[in-house]
């Protein structure tokens, strides 16, 4: 049988939730993490939580955030429009029913049960899209198998897998399924003109505005999708003799702003207020190079398969036209502008850029064209499928990298990324994050409680004839420390500070921490020397944090020592030790 009759779309679809289904069993419902769905404090708890508290608590859905209102002052308001939570409804009423006919937990809105409603909810939008982007593909003329290949590439080399499975509790899964579907709808209101159809593509639209605001930009697709000026004049000729239906349509709007703006009096006593205070765009500045190519957060260098895009367009212009690419590549322009010049350019901690998981339906097009146009050029297929080969392998890897929490959530520079490129070990697992995410989060008051003299005024690894070209553990020093700190309160943090050279940026070069005595060891712990030494032959301040408990035994100690591997030679000078307490100034 020929190859390609064995990829379809159903079994792509399969192939997906087989996928997925493996996903939430080894990843999502391992330990705790199920929890992540929605982590208390974060974007996905702002979007979720107006159900809980409008069903369950019967209150009002507040949140931490605090944004300035200037006839009130700072106000506590959940920031976040109510499209997710919406898009959600159908999913946490079914798990609320079954909570409390059959009381398998408490009723919280936030336990086992309603997690998975997220999970669920968040792998059926996920599923709409796809559907709704192959039937997209297909009505502009694109082969099964074309349109099954771009679904493949948006599937696994990009962070929509990540959306969709990992964190189904931010908006971008359910942005990228209305989207699919409002593109779909629109495709075919444009080849022939319906009311009812004019009455959906109103609500799909103002969905994905009360999702995300900036999502109004799609209404342009209606632009390429017309494919000439006399057809788009055509539309709105239509629209004009419609005028009746469009004026009833626009009750859906009208309904999402009232409900969004009941939930504003009902915490601020005002009708309608800006939630996000002091942050917003900034359009005299986009930030659009680091949104693109920044080490941070950059669309192109966490999914380089979007490089595609630029022969895609071509062979998009070469398909459909002058009109229809211009237009698209306008849209795609502006929503970059846009996206760029919001004041967080890199959108918290994420994986990737984020914000692009929405422009992903539209990207579909001109990536159809390109495998459109390979598949019958036997070296060109294979270069591309190769390429697009090695994304997916980058993009799943990386994918494991973060949900590991090998490659951090943010604060990512070329230094960073070059350090944990493709590495996999345990001891890389929170190389650069752990540390200021835990003093952020759980040390907001650090105070120095002791702080020791100087300890090694200059100290050089041992050489490598000595140990024979072996990995080696040499001792820097084992001092005890004074019993009565720890009376001054819990202490909760060991600052180690030194100057360190290392000959070659070895990974497995370490500092090593001891603290306890001979009777109460309190803990072993190793810091890679790479997360703060960033060249070779040059001497470097290195700090790190050591969280600890109270010290249970009488006579503290603290050895700290090298490892120093066979192929590097590590030196150590200016060796200082500080212990710190969390208490207010």
């Amino acid at each position: 049988m020929n190859w390609k009759n064995w990829i379809t779309f159903p079994r792509f679809l399969l192939l997906v939730l087989f996928i997925a289904q493996w996903h939430i069993l080894a990843v999502r419902l391992d330990g705790e993490s199920w929890k992540d769905a929605i982590p208390y404090g974060g974007d996905a708890h702002g979007y979720y939580m107006y159900l809980p508290n409008t069903f369950i608590e019967n209150d009002y859905p507040y949140s931490p955030w605090k944004p300035n209102q200037p006839d009130s002052g700072y106000v506590t308001v959940n920031r976040y429009f109510i499209g997710t939570a919406v898009a959600q409804l159908p999913f946490f009423l079914a798990s609320d029913l079954l909570v409390q006919q059959f009381r398998f937990e408490e009723r919280t809105g936030y336990s086992a049960w309603y997690i998975a409603a997220i999970c669920i909810s968040g792998l059926f939008y996920f599923a709409i899209g796809l559907i709704s982007l192959r039937k997209l593909l297909l009505r502009l003329g694109f082969s099964e198998i074309v349109s099954v290949l771009t679904l493949i590439t948006l599937c696994f080399a990009t962070n929509l897998y990540y959306y969709a499975l990992q964190e189904p509790g931010m908006s971008h899964i359910y942005s990228f399924g209305f989207i699919s579907c409002f593109l779909l709808v629109l495709h075919q209101q444009v080849e022939k003109f319906s009311s009812k159809r004019l009455i959906l593509l109103v609500f799909l639209l103002s969905l994905i505005v009360f999702i995300r605001p900036v999502n109004a930009l799609f209404l342009l697709a209606v632009i390429p999708f017309a494919g000439s000026l006399e057809t788009l004049k055509s539309i709105i000729g239509k629209l004009l003799q419609h005028w009746k239906v469009l004026l009833v349509s626009l009750a859906i709007p009208a309904a999402f702003i009232s409900v969004q703006s009941l939930y504003y009096f009902a915490q601020t006593h005002q009708w309608w207020i800006y939630s996000y205070g002091n942050e917003g765009f900034d359009f005299l500045n986009p930030q659009w190079v680091n949104l693109l190519f920044s080490y941070r957060k950059g669309w192109l260098v966490y999914t380089p398969v979007f490089t595609l895009l630029i022969p895609a367009i071509y062979l998009f212009y070469k398909q459909f036209g002058r009109f229809s690419t211009v237009s698209l590549v306008f849209i795609f322009v502006l929503f970059i502008y846009v996206t760029s010049s919001w004041w967080c350019w890199w959108y918290g901690g994420s994986f990737g850029s984020r914000p692009f998981v929405d422009l992903m339906p539209l990207c579909a097009l001109p990536i159809a064209s390109l495998y459109s146009h390979v598949s019958i050029v036997r070296w060109k297929k294979y270069l591309a499928c190769s390429f697009v080969g090695l994304c997916i392998f980058l993009n799943l890897f990386q994918v494991w990298q973060y949900v590991h929490s090998i490659l951090p959530f943010d604060e990512m520079d070329s230094i960073k990324y070059k350090k944990i490129f493709l590495r996999n070990g345990n001891d890389f697992i929170y190389l650069f994050e752990k540390d200021e995410v835990w003093i952020r989060e759980s040390f907001p008051h650090p105070k120095p409680i002791w702080t020791s003299p100087l300890l090694l005024k200059q100290q050089a690894g041992v050489s490598q004839i000595v140990f024979n070209g072996k990995d080696s553990l040499f001792e820097l020093i084992d001092i005890s420390v004074p019993p009565e700190i720890f009376a001054q309160g819990e202490i909760r943090m060991m600052r180690i500070e030194f100057q360190v050279r290392m000959s070659e940026l070895d990974h497995k070069a370490a500092l090593v921490s001891e603290l306890g005595s001979c009777d109460y060891p309190v803990f072993w712990n190793k810091k890679l020397l790479i997360a703060k030494v960033e060249q070779a032959n040059r001497w470097e301040t290195a700090s790190f944090l050591f969280p600890i408990q109270e010290f249970p035994g009488f006579w503290p100690e603290i050895n700290l020592s090298i490892f120093q591997p066979k192929n590097a030679t590590v030196e150590v000078r200016n060796l200082k030790i500080q212990f710190l307490g969390n208490k207010s100034s």
